[in-house]
């Protein structure tokens, strides 16, 4: 069958609203003008149709009005659509998923990572410097809250197991990170920082040896009960961090060796980066 009288067939033999031929045309010549069938839907194995429609688009509302036209190509020829079936109950997961995150990333709507940086320097501007470092950290290395949670040190012999730290040197700071999610995968993370205003603001706190950098009014070291609500609070507008860690992967998804680069010192693979960060899913 030729990519002209397939879909022809389909809606002589069956009845449909005026509307619902227009929305099987508008799919149908989405599929067709995309240069990647060589021969009819019908006689496209499933498994190639499926690679099609995800190079085609990957919005899977978009993908399901695709996989619609296809299914019913597939029937009306009398041919087996497990393959697609299968793609179409994975699709309606990722609808969900997308409806999901267009409501709950209205508040963050129009940020990109230049807001991120300027907010960054305005703290420091500001003398906020414990949101400043706050911030840095996650702005420049895509950590989560617990891994911000660090004791300042000066000596590296005060260094303990299942602890973070950032250990101040004259014209260097070591940001050690041995208590965080995927450490039993990643190990002890360390990191070495030469900015001169990041050294500056952690010099001008003047914490003790061994004192937090996150303190309530009292003093004492945030708990990680209260850590996640504090730190989401010095976020921009309260994005929190794994939505500046989306907008990181925004910035550089096309970019190989920042996001192996943010991989590394997350503690996250590209793979699950890619499939989670790029539509959005803040779990990982």
């Amino acid at each position: 069958m030729n990519l002209v009288t397939e879909l022809q067939e389909l809606f002589k033999n069956n009845e449909m609203s005026v509307n619902t031929k227009k929305t099987y045309q508008t799919s149908y010549n989405r599929l067709v003008n995309s240069g990647l069938f060589s021969k009819s839907i019908t006689d496209t194995p499933n498994l190639e149709i499926i690679g099609n429609i995800k190079s085609i688009t990957d919005k899977a509302e978009s993908r399901n009005a695709l996989i619609t036209i296809c299914v019913k190509l597939k029937k009306q020829a009398e041919k087996s659509i497990i393959e697609l079936e299968h793609f179409r109950v994975q699709n309606n997961t990722d609808r969900l998923t997308e409806i999901k995150t267009k409501k709950t990333d209205a508040k963050s709507e129009g940020i990109n990572l230049k807001t991120l940086l300027d907010y960054e320097n305005m703290l420091f501007q500001s003398n906020l410097f414990v949101k400043y470092i706050v911030n840095y950290l996650m702005n420049h290395y895509g950590v989560r809250n617990q891994d911000v949670n660090v004791l300042i040190i000066k000596n590296k012999k005060s260094i303990k197991p299942n602890e973070n730290y950032l250990l101040v040197y004259k014209s260097k700071i070591e940001y050690i990170r041995d208590n965080y999610k995927t450490k039993q995968f990643y190990g002890t993370k360390k990191i070495t920082i030469k900015d001169k205003k990041f050294i500056n603001a952690v010099k001008i706190l003047e914490r003790g040896e061994e004192e937090a950098l996150l303190i309530t009014q009292r003093g004492d070291r945030l708990t990680n009960e209260s850590q996640n609500r504090v730190i989401q609070d010095m976020t921009y507008n309260g994005i929190g961090e794994g939505r500046i860690f989306k907008k990181l992967i925004d910035e550089y998804k096309y970019d190989d060796a920042k996001l192996n680069e943010l991989s590394n010192t997350r503690g996250t693979n590209k793979a699950d980066i890619m499939k989670y960060y790029t539509n959005e899913d803040l779990t990982l």
